[in-house]
């Protein structure tokens, strides 16, 4: 699974942008892996990925059927995932507030996707490309946090200079 979330983490900080879809289908997926599958212990491995990809489905139908509604709800739960793992990993492992951080970052993330929709999807999805690599990396935790911002301005990077190209090309014209 390591190697799942370490390609995942990769497609998004390329082109989540690019491929809203996948990014939206990628945090359906996280949250089969990450945020379900814990609270069903004991189930095999292939179950878990099925849960998961089943996640990843479901939110590239949703993008589908109503794309800004898919990209509100990908913004609450990566801009929450991100939080929350980044609180654990870097600050504090308690899970005393564990919550109230998910909740916090959701609004965030949800407030940026409903209103600067383009750049929301570079951002939420660089950051949570960077924080599926950082989370599947067994690195100290300077380490942890040098790549982790590394990533996440080299993701903010590529997919601002997608969104640009995009914006100057004659046949293209975007709203």
């Amino acid at each position: 699974m390591i190697i799942l979330k370490i390609l995942l983490g990769i497609a998004l900080l390329t082109a989540g942008y690019d491929l809203f879809w996948l990014f939206v289908a990628g945090i359906g997926f996280i949250l089969g892996l990450d945020i379900i599958a814990p609270f069903l212990p004991g189930l095999p491995a292939w179950m878990i990925l099925v849960i998961a990809a089943g996640g990843g489905a479901l939110g590239a139908l949703l993008t589908v059927l109503c794309q800004r509604f898919a990209i509100v709800l990908a913004g609450i739960l990566a801009g929450g995932y991100s939080c929350l793992y980044l609180s654990q990993e870097l600050v504090s492992k308690s899970n005393q507030l564990s919550w109230l951080v998910f909740i916090a970052g959701g609004i965030v993330g949800g407030v940026l996707a409903r209103f600067i929709f383009n750049w929301a999807l570079i951002i939420l999805s660089s950051l949570t490309g960077a924080t599926l690599i950082i989370h599947a990396l067994p690195l100290e935790l300077s380490a942890k946090t040098l790549l982790f911002s590394v990533l996440v301005v080299m993701g903010t990077v590529i997919q601002a200079g997608h969104m640009l190209q995009k914006s100057d090309h004659p046949d293209r014209k975007t709203s």
